[in-house]
């Protein structure tokens, strides 16, 4: 902090760059409640990082537009989960993603299946009943042990990710290039949002309960800036391998951002080779004028 402001930014070593990254902070508004898809080819996609060791469970929600250079990738929200005592145990985390999943009707939701995520599966692939409504069952699409032992019914939606030391530096790699090559879009500042909040008529006009939900999914993806620029690289021969530069900074936001920015650049190379063979079978003719 320096005199009468405040000083934000990363340290010399970090592995990613906090001027460069600010430049992609450029969404006005989060999405909260319901899906605004702008097409067709647009589409949401949900990460889950799971808590452990004192960190919190973090739901990262993606609106992926896709085009025919590639897909681009919004961050329009980040939750954290099980944020009271109440709400800790994973079945109300469970239940806290099927409202979300109702809300957004995500392609698909990856979690983190090592460790403590295993707990958030399970209750995922049950029926939950509340005063509120019955959540429906979420099975595993993509590993076969889960498909058999889940519960018959389920519908097909999370995908596991089991992440080892050489997969996780592919996932580090694949998010250094998606947010450094222009793909990857976040909310601008909080402190943007509350001059245009406070100008406005419909702003004045809030409670400070509207106003705060208004201006969190601003602040968390300040808070997950702060845990990418608190990353610095560790050699370890061809992998990658990122440790905190301060130890009490956690990274379950980067984490839940770099999963589902993973599991998006599987699909995107699924669709373009899709495309490729598509347009590369296609028979063309060609046509000379007369004069």
């Amino acid at each position: 902090r320096e005199s009468m402001g405040i000083w934000t930014g990363g340290a010399s070593d970090a592995w990613l760059n906090y001027d460069k990254l600010t430049k992609h902070r450029v969404l006005v508004n989060p999405e909260a409640h319901q899906k605004i898809r702008e097409g067709e080819k647009a589409f949401y996609l949900f990460s889950v990082d799971v808590a452990r060791n004192g960190v919190q469970s973090v739901l990262t929600i993606f609106k992926v537009h896709t085009k025919n250079t590639g897909f681009y990738s919004s961050v329009v929200n980040i939750i954290v989960l099980g944020k009271t005592p109440e709400t800790k145990h994973f079945e109300m985390q469970a239940i806290e993603i099927k409202k979300y999943i109702e809300a957004f009707d995500p392609v698909e939701v990856v979690i983190d299946g090592n460790g403590l995520g295993i707990g958030l599966i399970d209750f995922m692939s049950k029926e939950q009943h509340t005063d509120k409504g019955t959540f429906p069952a979420y099975g595993v699409v993509n590993d076969d042990d889960y498909k058999r032992s889940q519960p018959k019914g389920c519908i097909p939606l999370i995908w596991l990710l089991r992440a080892t030391p050489s997969l996780n530096s592919k996932i580090h790699g694949n998010c250094f290039y998606k947010i450094n090559s222009g793909k990857v879009f976040f909310l601008t500042k909080e402190q943007d949002i509350k001059i245009k909040l406070m100008a406005s008529k419909k702003g004045q006009k809030m409670t400070l309960e509207e106003r705060t939900a208004r201006i969190m999914p601003h602040e968390m993806t300040t808070r997950l800036f702060e845990e990418m620029c608190n990353l610095r690289m560790k050699a370890n021969g061809l992998d990658i391998n990122l440790e905190p530069i301060n130890t009490n900074l956690m990274k379950d936001k980067f984490s839940s951002l770099e999963y589902g920015l993973w599991r998006i650049a599987e699909r995107e190379t699924t669709a373009m080779k899709k495309q490729s063979k598509k347009f590369g079978n296609k028979q063309y003719t060609f046509y000379s004028q007369g004069r």
